[in-house]
């Protein structure tokens, strides 16, 4: 593995200081996690800061490299995030179930590469072919636009996006 700088212990604590973007522990761990599950070798990993080359070079957007990236690092979230949950907070209680379904379909979607496929909120997502890199996909780009801190496990124990859409729809509390 080629390590990025990890930050909350060892020579690169004070980096982030500096302007550097390192790795937490807890992601360096799950990376770690998910690169044994998948016996990746020669893979890098390291913080990258999206924002920032975003910004300088706005025509990166449209290649292909960074389409799976959470919105909010391609700057059309507000830099807090949340920006779907600030839209659920103001459509009325009922209609928050089906759009947290059509948003988690079309994350969905995305994630797996579907051109144009429809995804049944009843099938679980290991039917249609997650596996821990594509659930942690999911959960970064959710916790994103979500503005919340969602468990790496949250896609197993909540296995349909229906199910996972009411968890955090609950979670959210509006």
């Amino acid at each position: 593995m080629n390590w990025g700088a990890w930050g909350e212990a060892g020579r690169a604590t004070g980096f982030k200081d500096r302007g550097f973007s390192t790795l937490s522990t807890k992601d360096g761990i799950d990376a770690l996690t998910t690169l044994l599950d998948h016996e990746r070798v020669r893979t890098g990993v390291f913080a990258f800061e999206a924002d920032s080359w975003f910004a300088l070079l706005p025509s990166v957007l449209d290649s292909s490299f960074f389409a799976a990236m959470p919105r909010s690092a391609q700057g059309d979230a507000p830099a807090s995030g949340g920006k779907v949950r600030a839209e659920l907070a103001e459509l009325p209680a009922e209609d928050r179930r089906k759009a947290m379904t059509v948003y988690l379909a079309e994350q969905i979607r995305v994630i797996l590469g579907l051109s144009s496929a429809s995804v049944d909120a009843d099938v679980p997502l290991t039917n249609l072919g997650f596996d821990s890199l594509t659930a942690l996909q999911l959960r970064n780009q959710l916790e994103a636009d979500l503005a919340l801190k969602i468990p790496a496990t949250a896609v197993w124990t909540h296995p349909t996006p229906a199910a996972l859409g009411d968890h955090l729809l609950e979670q959210l509390a509006l």
